[in-house]
């Protein structure tokens, strides 16, 4: 094979799998040819089967440009069919970069085999190179010295888990039904009892947190406030609550915040010294919000701060991981760790541009850190509700993992806040509780599997349960359920990730290629002509798979932007607006889960029939209306390019008009045909017989009309298309169809601003 892998990274492969299928993994042998290399390379890969954790592999710059290249053209030929693949902006190949620095892919097919070169026989022995005493030494000498630097340990616990029915004394005065209530930690601890699970941890005792450990993150007068809230009556407590942001006081505040911290530093311990591989602190009061100076957001003192500085401090670490996946920004993490290169802080949070608790710009993806810290802050920001597991995986696929790779932590924390759960009265999100196990166990390869997960929010108590659950069957090895087929990321959470992506792409390798423009038309011509599938989201014989499957979905030049496009769309009151047909919305929605929209609309619609109806609502007021449902990719609207490269290649009409009563040329079918704007030939479409589809690929003719709703699909773009020069052909039709004039709509202004 000649290639570089180390054995311990098929452990970190496989483990990545071993989440998916219910944990139905199969490994079967296949090549490897230097005996040991293959038996260290199975020895790494039964032991990831057996959960044990991963060897660490050391810090993973960026593939190389022929790799990168490769994953690209993969990624551009597959995400027609696979919407999760739609990261990357798409660009016109016939058009100058917009940006200086705008990096665009050209997909490329290179094979060097040709018929003559095939060889008639093919011999079995003697076959292949003999490799030199030399090299095999040197081969040897290298190999060692990997296996004597892979470091395997098998601490004697799996997981260990601290809990104390104390913290619970921190409760609200005025309001006993307050979210952050003492039966959120009381609620998980009996699910991993009533689960069996807490039978299989090792149960660690508490402790409280010094005074000098509190000052790894919090200033002394912070510390001296809160501890002197034990000598404050109730009234007291109720006003001095009023001086901070979202918090509450109790005379038992002080000793539950301390002993929360106490506890996490415990699991911390148990972890660095190898008494347990993992660990789970189910602690109550949060920490993320609470900053150097004060307490925030139900948050007192941050425990996830000071354990991280605890390890460094105590165990000399100089890189510690923390993956804060609470919806909420943990502002007061990041403060703290905002100029410190040692700590890398990694946040998936709400952030509705600064709208969202706890209300500030902070949380923005170009936040990056300062001074040493330059890079250290990595924050993922949703800029609306309704995120859900689609979202989450691409924040890790994209983000979280490859930036976690490069960093190579010596421990990984996880402020586990669970309010981006499903049916959270705060969070707004739909995230489901499987998903955090999926999330725990693609972090568990990284720092030797070294990961402690800390209760952070989270406020429906069914929710937090489940998903703690989840996160800690995770970290025992356990299978896991499978997360929804089908799932791809909504373009407003796609938007976000670019955002994280451009502002941290100089700092971290590995996210380099993760922004290159991808071309919006079909540029593999040759692979083309050999094989139609190419041109569209299926062939006559894989049509069927795809419409029934909820993968397949539309495929527009503009697909990561349209949806982001339509939230920000404003009609002058030109002209009363265009009206809407009142089918419209009936044929969308029959279309979205049954036919890719990759191919062009079979609907019945006509931008000018019965225009004088005053009835039917405006374009301005049908996108209000359904506004939410767009954004929610719930229903979808096409946007079609304003230009194309093609245009001029579109002939004159010919004399005796347009019939769109014509039947297919071909097989004389007139349910749903085309007429080319080329030559004029009128052929069905692809749900028919597809003779359009291989007109198109036998002429080079890219542009097409539609009979069933006038719309113009160019081929070679494999978009849509509505330009002025289009108006005489698309009347014409108009005429054939409905016996009136097109209404001319090109002076209509759109102010996309």
């Amino acid at each position: 094979g000649e290639m570089e892998l180390t054995p311990a990274v098929y452990a970190h492969l496989l483990t990545s799998l071993m989440a998916l299928a219910n944990g139905k993994v199969a490994v079967v042998l296949e090549g490897g040819y230097y005996p040991k290399s293959l038996a260290e390379a199975s020895a790494m890969t039964l032991r990831a089967l057996l959960a044990d954790p991963c060897p660490g592999i050391g810090s993973l710059g960026p593939p190389s440009k022929s790799m990168q290249d490769s994953i690209l053209n993969v990624i551009y030929l597959h995400r027609t069919h696979w919407k999760s693949l739609r990261h990357q902006n798409l660009y016109n190949p016939h058009e100058s970069p917009e940006e200086d620095d705008e990096e665009r892919h050209m997909p490329s097919l290179i094979y060097h085999h040709t018929e003559s070169t095939k060889p008639t026989t093919y011999p079995t022995r003697n076959a292949y190179p003999v490799s030199s005493t030399s090299f095999l030494h040197y081969v040897s000498i290298n190999l060692n010295n990997i296996i004597a630097s892979t470091k395997l340990w098998k601490p004697e616990h799996k997981v260990c888990l601290v809990y104390d029915a104390k913290m619970m004394d921190h409760k609200n005065y005025e309001d006993k039904n307050h979210l952050e209530q003492p039966a959120r930690i009381s609620s998980i601890y009996k699910m991993l009892e009533d689960f069996g699970i807490l039978k299989r941890l090792h149960i660690l005792k508490s402790r409280h947190c010094t005074i000098e450990e509190l000052q790894y993150a919090h200033n002394k007068l912070h510390i001296m406030e809160m501890s002197s809230l034990n000598k404050m009556n109730v009234k007291q407590l109720i006003e001095k609550k009023d001086i901070y942001h979202s918090v509450y006081f109790h005379q038992d505040t002080f000793k539950a915040a301390c002993l929360a911290a106490g506890c996490l530093l415990e699991v911390v311990d148990s972890v660095m010294k190898g008494e347990s591989a993992s660990g789970v602190a189910v602690v109550r009061p949060p920490g993320h919000h609470a900053d150097i100076d004060d307490p925030c957001g139900f948050c007192i003192f941050n425990s996830v701060s000071i354990a991280a500085r605890h390890a460094i401090k105590v165990y000399g670490l100089q890189r510690v991981l923390i993956v804060d996946w609470d919806i909420h920004h943990g502002n007061g993490t990041q403060e703290i760790f905002f100029e410190d290169s040692n700590v890398l802080y990694m946040s998936i949070h709400r952030f509705d541009r600064g709208e969202f608790f706890p209300h500030t710009g902070d949380g923005a993806a170009t936040l990056v850190g300062r001074g040493q810290g330059e890079g250290f802050t990595v924050n993922i920001p949703w800029n609306k509700g309704n995120m859900g597991n689609a979202e989450y995986v691409a924040a890790f696929c994209q983000v979280i993992l490859p930036i976690a790779y490069q960093y190579d932590p010596e421990l990984v924390l996880v402020s586990a806040g669970f309010d981006a759960a499903v049916a959270d009265p705060l969070g707004g999100c739909k995230v489901t509780p499987e998903a955090f196990g999926h999330m725990t166990s693609w972090l568990s390869p990284l720092a030797n599997g070294r990961l402690v997960l800390s209760l952070e929010g989270g406020y429906n108590i069914n929710s937090i349960s489940y998903s703690m659950a989840m996160c800690t069957k995770a970290l025992l090895g356990d299978p896991l359920p499978r997360l929804a087929e089908g799932m791809a990321p909504c373009p407003s959470a796609i938007e976000s990730i670019s955002e994280t992506v451009t502002a941290h792409r100089n700092y971290w390798t590995t996210l380099q290629s993760r922004n290159k423009l991808l071309p919006a038309e079909n540029v593999l011509n040759e692979e083309k002509k050999r094989n139609v599938s190419n041109i569209s989201p299926t062939s006559s014989s894989s049509s069927q798979s795809i419409q029934t499957s909820s993968f397949g979905q539309k495929n527009e030049a503009n697909d990561m932007c349209n949806l982001q496009l339509l939230k920000e769309l404003t009609l002058t009151e030109a002209h009363n607006g265009a009206p809407v047909d009142s089918d419209e919305n009936k044929s969308n929605d029959g279309k979205k889960e049954q036919t890719p929209t990759l191919q062009p609309s079979t609907s019945s619609i006509s931008a000018g029939e019965d225009s004088g109806q005053n009835n039917r609502p405006t374009l301005r007021e049908f996108l209000s209306d359904n506004l939410q449902a767009l954004v929610n990719e719930e229903m979808f609207a096409i946007v079609p390019l304003k230009t194309c490269p093609h245009l001029p290649l579109i002939q004159p009409v010919p004399e005796c008009g347009i019939d769109v009563k014509s039947s297919c040329t071909v097989c004389s079918d007139t349910k749903e045909n085309w007429i080319c704007l080329i030559c004029y030939t009128v052929q069905c479409g692809r749900y028919i017989n597809e003779h359009m589809l291989l007109h198109n690929a036998d002429s080079g003719h890219p542009l097409t009309l539609s009979f069933s709703d006038l719309s113009v699909w160019c081929y070679s773009c494999q978009a849509y298309v509505d330009n002025q020069a289009l108006y005489r052909a698309k009347n014409a039709a108009h005429l054939s169809k409905f016996g009136t004039e097109l209404v001319w709509s090109y002076d209509l202004h759109v102010d996309l601003h």
